[in-house]
């Protein structure tokens, strides 16, 4: 009988603990909300939904307040990045001000990232797999242009820089975007050439680099990076160049 009390023990001993057989809960997806150095972790699976397209989505906005971050939402910019380092930014797609957050969301099961078909955001801004939500500056909007030289490359933020106007517009001269690339370059000695998001380049159409007298009726706009030509240098239709990403520093003119 001694080995059926031993049993009746165990049992007894099992139903003090209050074991929950039941109990089958896990952490959701979690993503981080990253600001000024500091980095909040929020459990999606934590946080209210609404319906998107058929499915149950968390908006950003929400993901923002569960980071109980101190700062003003509506003065930042925002980024994102995937599990495997993928950014909208590092795609020529600059981060969103708060008025798009406002249309996007993210699936809390997966992490992947949506946008309302009213915030007219192009498809680099859906990531899959989000980990981080950045959080940055509004000066971090600026349009980026790449400066590509033997010596180096260096990225130089339109915003920056001191803008002139040109015909109507926000425009900073080709010079000054030079010299902010702090590239150790003597610029008057090397010819140019130029490249659009989409990859485009005024040697595609047989138009040569342009030397440094050029350069100085050159502008790109301020806000979109298109490359325009004061009309007195009489420039060709190909050397006008928009959403210009790279300034391409060549060798010195034949």
């Amino acid at each position: 009988m001694r080995p059926f009390l031993a049993l009746l023990a165990l049992l007894a001993a099992c139903d003090d603990q209050d074991v929950d057989l039941d109990d089958t809960s896990t952490p959701g997806y979690t993503v981080d909300v990253v600001a000024d150095g500091q980095t909040v972790p929020v459990d999606l699976s934590t946080l209210g939904t609404v319906a998107f397209e058929g499915n149950q989505v968390v908006p950003l906005p929400g993901v923002l307040a569960a980071s109980g971050l101190n700062t003003t939402w509506s003065e930042r910019t925002y980024d994102f990045v995937a599990s495997d380092g993928y950014r909208p930014s590092t795609n020529d797609c600059p981060p969103v001000d708060w008025d798009a957050m406002q249309m996007g969301y993210i699936y809390p099961a997966s992490g992947n990232v949506v946008w309302d078909k009213a915030a007219g955001l192009p498809g680099c801004y859906n990531v899959d797999e989000t980990v981080t939500i950045d959080v940055q500056d509004l000066t971090a909007a600026g349009y980026t242009v790449d400066v590509v030289a033997d010596v180096g490359t260096a990225s130089v933020d339109l915003s920056t820089l001191t803008a002139v106007d040109f015909e109507g517009s926000p425009a900073v001269t080709l010079p000054d975007v030079l010299a902010a690339s702090g590239l150790s370059v003597t610029w008057v000695e090397r010819t140019y050439m130029f490249e659009a998001s989409d990859g485009y380049r005024p040697s595609d159409s047989g138009c040569d680099p342009v030397d440094w007298k050029a350069m100085q009726v050159g502008y790109l706009l301020q806000d979109n990076g298109n490359l325009v030509w004061d009309e007195a240098a009489k420039m060709r239709g190909c050397y006008y160049v928009d959403g210009t990403v790279i300034v391409d520093v060549q060798g010195a003119a034949r």
